[in-house]
């Protein structure tokens, strides 16, 4: 299983990746252009996408890669209260696969 996690936070995509990668080949990114650029280049079973990346947002990136590898598995990773904003939005829509 290919996983693509994308965050702002260096540090947390390195333990993710240490602690999973010994199960699944597990490839993180801080950026919108090196997740794409990664999507671009090898399909990917699940995208993970936190709320914030350092230069975009986890909902942005995984439209972008919703249009891209349409039948890659999408997660948003946020807290709560995010979560309870986008409301219903959350649903099908933003997470998931069609």
């Amino acid at each position: 299983m290919r996983i693509l996690v994308a965050d702002q936070n260096g540090l947390l995509l390195a333990a993710i990746a240490a602690t999973f990668g010994r199960h699944c080949e597990v490839v993180t990114a801080t950026s919108r252009d090196a997740c794409i650029e990664h999507v671009e280049q090898a399909q990917f079973d699940v995208v993970v996408a936190c709320e914030k990346l350092a230069d975009y947002t986890g909902l942005e990136l995984l439209s972008e890669i919703e249009a891209l590898s349409p039948a890659t598995l999408r997660i948003f990773a946020a807290r709560p209260e995010s979560l309870r904003r986008l409301g219903k939005r959350s649903d099908s829509t933003l997470i998931g696969r069609r």
